[in-house]
């Protein structure tokens, strides 16, 4: 029972130490711009949906083209009833003889109206304005992603300038305060004005 538990807990150790290992080595990425809208363009549900609906655009002006052909019905059947008699309430009922029968249909049928020559063309339509659709809800997702990759930027050297000026402002402070405690600079100003 004890290696047991011992082998458990070297275990637990190695792969705790493994992990914290590939946490620390892994380094930090960085995401440009085209990165961003391409990572956006796959994960944007607006997007993901103008671009099924282009499958059903594209299934509709094949449906359109095929209403244009011919369509052919074909059907055979075939029915054998075995002779002999059956007796039903003291009555003999049946044929003497064994009957087969079969038949076959064979059908072209040709339907043709001026919305059946229409409505390819409506189709090609209606799928020119779905990948319009597509090209435009495209176009504004790259706007959109790189404003916000540029206000992410704009931020970022915010706080960089403001990191710059507090450490600027740390170090005016603390020459000042040097200069203030020096006994020949406190006899020449007239005060000394420290800043916190």
């Amino acid at each position: 029972m004890r290696p047991l538990l011992i082998l458990g807990l070297v275990a637990a150790a190695t792969q705790a130490s493994a992990q914290a290992v590939t946490r620390d080595s892994a380094p930090p990425t960085t995401l440009t711009i085209d990165q961003a809208i391409d990572v956006a363009r796959r994960n944007n549900p607006a997007l993901q949906q103008s671009l099924n609906a282009r499958i059903g655009a594209r299934a509709a002006v094949r449906s359109a083209y095929g209403a244009l052909l011919p369509s052919a019905d074909a059907s055979l059947s075939a029915q054998r009833q075995q002779g002999g008699q059956q007796i039903f309430s003291g009555t003999s009922l049946g044929a003497s003889s064994d009957v087969n029968q079969s038949n076959y249909q064979i059908g072209v049928n040709y339907r043709i109206n001026s919305a059946t020559l229409i409505t390819p063309s409506l189709q090609r339509a209606n799928r020119d304005a779905v990948e319009a659709d597509i090209n435009g809800a495209s176009e504004n997702l790259r706007g959109n992603v790189a404003q916000q990759y540029l206000s992410v930027l704009q931020s970022q050297a915010t706080a960089d300038l403001q990191d710059s000026l507090v450490v600027a402002a740390k170090w005016r402070s603390d020459c000042s305060r040097s200069r203030c405690s020096r006994p020949e600079i406190r006899s020449r100003s007239t005060s000394c004005v420290s800043f916190s």
